[in-house]
């Protein structure tokens, strides 16, 4: 990995991570029709890495009830 994650938070709700690796799990709660949430994770470039190097990074949101419009 090319950054060392500094720190993160939710707007509502908790998030943690696994030891030993780049992964934050949040928990954000039941949400309202509407409702919306942020996630923050700041990180840091490894002094290592070289310049102009692309970083990706990825996201991924599950629910244990299914969104009626996945158009919204």
């Amino acid at each position: 990995s090319e950054v060392d994650i500094t720190s993160f938070s939710a707007s509502s709700g908790s998030c943690s991570n696994t030891p030993g690796t780049q992964t934050i799990t949040c928990n954000l709660g039941n949400m309202s029709d509407g409702a919306n949430r942020t996630v923050t994770i700041n990180g840091t470039v490894k002094v290592n890495v070289a310049d102009a190097t692309v970083i990706f990074n990825d996201a991924q949101v599950s629910s244990a009830t299914a969104d009626p419009d996945n158009s919204d």
